[in-house]
């Protein structure tokens, strides 16, 4: 996870992102990562790497645990 991190970090600053959020004026639309990484850049204390690892694995479980829910409750 941490590397996944790392890459897209990288890759933000070699685009240097700017500050304004995503719009429909033809910006490119930015992942959940990269949101957590800007609001790491404004408030470090409360998006450390720690925080956002976390974040990502909450939101793979949640997502393989419905899906495995969902599949059961078809099967049966």
């Amino acid at each position: 996870m941490q590397s996944l991190i790392e890459k897209h970090r990288t890759r933000m600053e070699k685009e240097s992102y700017s500050s304004s959020s995503c719009s429909s004026s033809g910006e490119k639309k930015k992942t959940l990562i990269e949101v957590l990484l800007f609001l790491q850049e404004k408030e470090a204390q409360y998006y450390t790497d720690e925080i956002i690892r976390g974040l990502m694995l909450a939101f793979l479980e949640a997502g393989s645990d419905t899906t495995s829910a969902t599949m059961e409750w078809a099967i049966i």
